[in-house]
């Protein structure tokens, strides 16, 4: 977990490989809010069922957005996975906005 209050940031998990990739971009979109001035909170989570997951967190913390990169799986993948976007967009408080954003793919 990234948690950022102020200017102090608590790191609360030991990053590698993948995850690794995924803590930094948290990292900067945790950043790059706070220099906008907004009061930010970033977590990464292993889980069977990101959907519920980001939902669960987003109710327990009394979230207003939740930030999501817009890549679905593909193919078998989906069918496997299920539609993380649409669990989240489900299982979200009414009032609380689900925004998508493009990452860019590494080349």
């Amino acid at each position: 977990m990234v948690r950022s209050s102020g200017c102090r940031t608590r790191v609360c998990c030991r990053p590698g490989g993948e995850r690794e990739e995924q803590f930094a971009l948290v990292r900067r979109a945790i950043d790059a809010l706070e220099r906008r001035g907004g009061s930010v909170d970033g977590q990464i989570a292993t889980t069977r069922s990101a959907g519920r997951t980001i939902a669960k967190v987003a109710r327990a913390r009394g979230v207003r957005y939740v930030v999501m990169d817009d890549r679905e799986p593909k193919g078998m993948g989906r069918v496997v996975q299920g539609g993380v976007m649409a669990t989240v967009r489900r299982r979200l408080v009414s009032g609380t906005v689900l925004e998508l954003v493009a990452v860019p793919t590494p080349r």
